[in-house]
């Protein structure tokens, strides 16, 4: 144990890094998540059954499902307008029988002639489209998009469900996926740059089964999907400085990994499924006001000022003696890390910062995947540092690893 910035800190292999571990429900793609183990750590010891956990970057929604999954109330929020839309439907899901159900009540295989006619209104969306799918799996998707674009993003219905899977398999480079070879799943290659791959590749388009894929898709994420009956999760797609979804002083666990400096352009990575969520109309809307403005800064101040906001808010929303477990971990080729700035701007908010966790674990196969080497490139560890509000019980980093954990 050693002290950074006076913060006791603990080093180990606190959890496990088998992604074959956690449930089923997780397995959406998505760039800069952790790993269900993670926050099952903390959650297990800071808070009980029926507590409110609540992640204000909640992303893909790792946190509130394993919170969820351990019997604790979930409130989540992230501004990036498709979070809620791949959340909510996995926080209640359906069962496989409903999914089917409602395919089949779908009109698959639109005729040439409807999509001939998008083709001739919308020519600069085809021309994006195109490098990406064969005309009759578009087709299906182009349906998928126009039915589901008065749903609302929090909905947890059955069609969301099925916006939410689509989303999961529309870009990837294995059979499973409904485009042609591309970037693995969670990150999407602009149009020229996915011309540029096909024709490195030369590997033609083919028509795919989407029904099928979608529902391949839904048996896998249900295979050990068993949700406890609902506890009312409330989600919203706002600032993490604006967490108006919580009441003051509910909250016991803000468990969350906020964005890391110039890291991740979450527009940019996932700007087909904002396309088929009809946020966008086509890549060009990046650059317009359609697009929203999704936390990322270019500077160490700016992520600063954002993350003050942010913690501002996890003050007032934890109940007191309430703990945020803020997951920051390392950038810059690993040169620098962020968990002295959280220690440092957490005291100006009235948080007390009282331990930090750097998890340390071997490489992962989605980090050879991302070209990440250990030790050298990317995030190669977990730095969770853990921050209580004044009152209640005053915690300590040997409590937390005393605890043996409460499902």
């Amino acid at each position: 144990m050693t002290d950074i910035c006076r913060v006791p800190s603990f080093h180990g292999e606190f959890w496990t890094s088998s992604q074959k571990e956690g449930n089923s429900l997780h397995s959406f793609t998505y760039r800069g998540c952790y790993k269900a183990q993670l926050p099952r750590f903390f959650i297990s010891r800071l808070t009980d059954i029926n507590d409110i956990v609540c992640d204000p970057f909640m992303g893909r929604g790792t946190t509130l499902i394993e919170a969820s999954l351990m019997g604790r109330m979930v409130n989540g929020s992230d501004i990036n307008p498709i979070s809620p839309m791949i959340v909510a439907p996995r926080l209640e899901p359906p069962s496989l029988e409903k999914v089917v159900e409602k395919l089949d009540e779908m009109q698959w295989g639109v005729s040439q002639k409807k999509l001939a006619r998008w083709k001739r209104r919308n020519p600069h969306q085809w021309d994006e489209m195109e490098p990406y799918f064969h005309k009759d799996t578009f087709s299906d998707i182009l349906m998928l998009r126009e039915r589901f674009l008065g749903l609302p993003p929090w909905s947890s219905s059955v069609e969301a469900w099925i916006r939410m899977v689509t989303m999961a398999i529309l870009t990837g480079h294995s059979p499973g996926f409904l485009s042609r070879y591309t970037l693995p799943p969670g990150s999407t290659a602009y149009p020229d740059a996915q011309r540029r791959i096909n024709a490195k590749h030369r590997k033609g388009s083919e028509p795919k089964d989407v029904k099928k894929l979608i529902i391949a898709k839904s048996a896998r994420l249900l295979a050990t999907g068993i949700m406890p009956a609902s506890r009312f999760p409330t989600l919203d797609a706002s600032s993490a400085d604006n967490l108006s979804l919580c009441e003051s002083q509910t909250v016991k666990l803000v468990m969350t990994s906020p964005p890391f400096v110039d890291t991740i352009d979450y527009a940019k990575e996932n700007w087909l499924r904002m396309w088929f969520a009809g946020i966008i109309d086509s890549y060009a809307d990046l650059q317009s006001e359609k697009t929203p403005s999704i936390w990322r800064s270019g500077s160490i101040s700016g992520w600063e000022q954002m993350m003050v906001g942010a913690m501002r808010e996890m003050s007032r929303v934890l109940v007191p003696g309430g703990v945020a477990a803020i997951e920051v971990g390392e950038i810059r080729n690993g040169t620098e890390t962020l968990d002295d700035r959280i220690i440092r701007l957490s005291q100006t908010v009235g948080l007390i910062p009282f331990a930090l966790f750097v998890h340390e674990q071997n490489f992962t196969k989605t980090s050879h995947i991302w070209g990440v080497k250990n030790k050298t490139k990317g995030t190669n560890t977990h730095r969770i540092v853990l921050l209580r509000k004044p009152g209640g019980v005053a915690l300590k980093g040997e409590d937390v690893l005393a605890s043996v954990g409460s499902n």
